[in-house]
């Protein structure tokens, strides 16, 4: 089929049915503007096809964040049950301790004062078996 410039240019773009063919008939001006749009076109669905695989890479992104967050939240409690735990435990040994300090010094008094209570009875001892 060929082109012919007998149709008049105004009122373009034409619908021409020619036997059982639908044809449509633009201008060149017509022609560029329909290659941009297509350009314009494919350029969207490229930016809106990188925009979609941005954002399903940050959403993986931010759920493994998410996830990252209760975890480390997890720990800091596990940590701070275990410090508090810790705290605890110092302070029965530190108590327990002071009560072994208390019974050694108790101990050590009432040594003395065995010893010393022997050291007399046997001197009167002695003294007794110098004088007799």
């Amino acid at each position: 089929m060929t082109s012919s410039l007998s149709f008049s240019q105004v009122g373009y773009p034409k619908k021409i049915v020619i036997g059982k063919d639908t044809v449509i008939a633009v201008t060149q001006k017509q022609v560029k503007q329909l290659n941009i749009l297509h350009f314009d076109y494919k350029e969207c669905n490229e930016i809106k096809d990188s925009l979609i695989a941005n954002t399903k890479k940050d959403s993986i992104l931010i759920e493994s964040q998410k996830k990252y967050s209760v975890s480390l939240e997890n720990q800091l409690s596990t940590q701070g049950k275990i410090l508090l735990n810790t705290t605890d435990v110092n302070l029965q040994l530190n108590k327990d301790l002071k009560d072994a300090q208390k019974l050694y010094n108790r101990q050590k008094i009432k040594t003395g004062i065995v010893g010393g209570m022997f050291t007399v009875a046997l001197g009167a001892l002695v003294t007794l078996l110098i004088v007799h």
